[in-house]
């Protein structure tokens, strides 16, 4: 058995993430960003009563009882504090904010008498969904709607959603947080009384555009929004017209893309100051048959087998048991879909479910209560056998026409993924989910293959992943990124399933749902990906792969090396900065960066085929406006030593022959 090093991976990881931490390591980190400059010279009112709210008014948050206000920093999910001193003028309390406190425009609530809280800084609305988080959102709903009411002064911030949370100062923790108790520090609101602003040029020009994705994959019917960013992002004229080169297969409207037919289209978006472009390609492909809803067997409809494997996102954070919470929130469970779940894989378990850390044990979910099957000997989750046994417990005592394995926890792409933390953060290679699975499906007599496998886990959309599980499923579902802490948004999804969906739909609901939580597509601050793949598309695409990395093998020398290795370095990577550690990247964009190369091109007849095979097998995919070029699949390359190429890039580990001799040879 191999061990991820998680330790090394804290060290050399500067991925932004959720101050909850992120699924490819441990999760002690704090989220910081860097501060702004802006305009400082307006003066707050502290607000008393309800009537005195103007909604296109900037407010603060401040303490009522200490001198700090909401700042600008995230930090353990909450927004860091920032100093303010309170003046008395004209009889009124008054701040005048440093850049570092953070400012919101009030706007209208989803429901009547409530308000929205829009952040100056992120550029999104804040919200309440889950205790001890602020939640972030691109448009109004229940979640960021707030009710503000005032009683002697006093401001409480009452968030619309069904968790029913309370915006609050925690004066301990010197942070700002959503808490389902009311009896933290309480607040008050400032409200801006002067627009005096440093005067701005009027007229600033543009110098560009850029848009938030290069190549879009689509089928027939289904749609996509492009978001064009104008700069400077001060520009006087920020317009945009766009059009399609095609629009027989694709037309667009506002930067929304509708596929029409089977084809590629090239999508501009042009600035009306300037004449600046920035170009997309559309490829559309066949929609996928919708699949029968009934069963045409006594087997259930659907079985989902849940392989949780807790470890520290459970032992300290609980997020294991706030996936739990989720999915018994959905209603409408039909007799004939099953959600079956095995906890294991932490040191402690939230007591929310009475689950134990002494056993592995068996779940089923009936009608929103967790209903336990048995318990099992204390075992490693990240072991093979262990796999193997709650597979083949799954495909004999719930047998589906269509069943779904998620795997929840760490993940390390090439290293791996659930890491056991009761027996040293052991985890399943790639090998070893191979071997449980062939020998599941032997010892249960399982011909047929499963509808899909989900990784709720970091990093492990890679392309060598996906190669194995198409042996065994239909579709696969994973992120290139390091997922946030809370993972999939598993109450976006349920319903979908309960009503006995297509598979396409409930794998869009699921990519569509965990890129909305996470700020949607537009948030510049969003770097979460989400992909499905059609595993159908497998063989052709590794192939083609294959063929282009025989053809690369003419172009590289022992004296080019070193030029081809920073060629990988410009492409998109994933999880460590520095590329010292999981060695992932954009699969799509090295791609195109390796076709505009004229050292290192080999060739058109090669680069197109996998494209094309690329556009087929990734079915659907999203990310938020910070995930930069990600196109939902990656590539594994090693471009340091620690990416450890002769333990997890061996002939065990990926059926990718030509392109493993290539990272053998010319990888570090």
């Amino acid at each position: 058995m191999k061990k991820l090093f998680l330790t090394f991976a804290l060290l050399v990881s500067t991925v932004f993430m959720s101050a909850l931490g992120v699924r490819a390591a441990q999760n002690d980190a704090k989220v910081e960003r860097n501060e702004v400059t802006r305009a400082g010279e307006s003066t707050y009112e502290k607000v008393t009563s309800a009537s005195e709210l103007v909604v296109g008014r900037k407010i603060l948050i401040v303490s009522n009882d200490y001198n700090y206000a909401m700042g600008n920093t995230v930090k353990n999910n909450g927004r860091y504090e920032a100093a303010v001193t309170k003046t008395t003028s004209n009889g009124k309390t008054v701040i005048t904010p440093s850049s570092s406190v953070a400012t919101f425009t009030l706007t209208n609530g989803y429901y009547s008498g409530t308000y929205g809280l829009l952040d100056n800084y992120y550029s999104y609305y804040m919200g309440g969904k889950t205790n001890s988080k602020i939640s972030y959102y691109s448009s109004i709903g229940s979640n960021s709607s707030w009710k503000i009411t005032f009683s002697s002064g006093v401001a409480t911030l009452k968030s619309q959603g069904s968790s029913s949370l309370y915006l609050k100062y925690y004066y301990n923790g010197y942070i700002f947080n959503c808490y389902t108790s009311n009896s933290y520090q309480s607040l008050n609101i400032y409200q801006e009384t002067s627009a005096e602003q440093t005067p701005v040029d009027t007229n600033v020009a543009v110098t560009g555009v850029s848009l938030n994705q290069t190549s879009v994959s689509l089928t027939v019917g289904q749609s996509a929004t492009l978001t064009a960013t104008v700069k400077p992002t001060n520009a006087t004229n920020t317009t945009v017209s766009w059009t399609s080169s095609n629009t027989t297969v694709a037309t667009v409207s506002s930067g929304k893309i509708t596929a029409k037919a089977v084809g590629s289209a090239t999508i501009t978006a042009k600035t009306a100051d300037g004449g600046y472009t920035a170009k997309a390609t559309v490829y559309v492909t066949a929609a996928q048959t919708e699949e029968p809803e009934t069963p045409t067997t006594g087997k259930a409809a659907w079985t989902i087998m849940i392989y949780i494997c807790g470890a520290d996102l459970e032992s300290q954070n609980a997020i294991a048991t706030s996936d739990l919470k989720e999915i018994l929130s959905v209603s409408n469970q039909p007799n004939d879909v099953n959600i079956i779940i095995q906890t294991g894989g932490a040191k402690k378990w939230s007591s929310t479910y009475g689950i134990s850390a002494s056993y592995l044990s068996r779940y089923h979910v009936s009608n929103k209560k967790l209903v336990l099957d048995n318990k099992l000997t204390k075992a490693n989750m990240g072991l093979s056998s262990t796999f193997q046994s709650f597979l083949e417990w799954g495909l004999t005592e719930y047998p589906a026409e269509k069943t779904g394995v998620v795997m929840w926890n760490h993940g390390g792409a090439m290293q791996g993924v659930c890491y056991d933390e009761n027996y040293s953060s052991d985890s399943l290679l790639n090998s070893e989910v191979k071997s449980a699975l062939t020998n599941a499906f032997s010892k249960t007599s399982q011909t047929k293959k499963l509808e899909f496998i989900g990784y709720d886990a970091c990093l492990m959309s890679v392309q060598d992943v996906a190669e194995f599980n198409s042996q065994f499923f239909n579709y696969m579902i994973a992120s290139e990124e390091s997922e946030s802490g809370y993972g999939w948004d598993y109450d976006s999804w349920v319903d979908d399933l309960y009503a006995k969906k297509s598979t396409t739909t409930i794998l869009k609901a699921i990519v569509d749902g965990f890129i909305a939580d996470n700020g949607g597509v537009s948030s510049s601050y969003n770097n979460q990906t989400l992909a499905y793949l059609n595993l159908a598309y497998m063989s052709t695409y590794k192939n083609a792969w294959e063929n282009m990395a025989a053809a690369l093998a003419n172009k590289l020398t022992s004296s080019n090396k070193s030029s081809f290795n920073t060629l990988v370095k410009s492409v998109k990577h994933y999880a460590d900065s520095d590329y010292t550690y999981f060695g992932v990247f954009d699969a799509l964009d090295f791609v195109n960066k390796l076709s505009a190369n004229s050292t290192f091109n080999p060739g058109s007849t090669y680069t197109n085929a996998v494209k094309t095979a690329f556009n087929n097998l990734v079915a659907y995919s999203s990310c938020g406006k910070g995930a930069g070029n990600s196109n939902g699949l990656c590539m594994f390359w090693s471009v340091a030593s620690t990416c450890y190429k002769s333990s997890y890039y061996t002939s065990s580990q990926t059926n990718f022959t030509n392109w493993r001799s290539l990272v053998s040879s010319f990888g570090y």
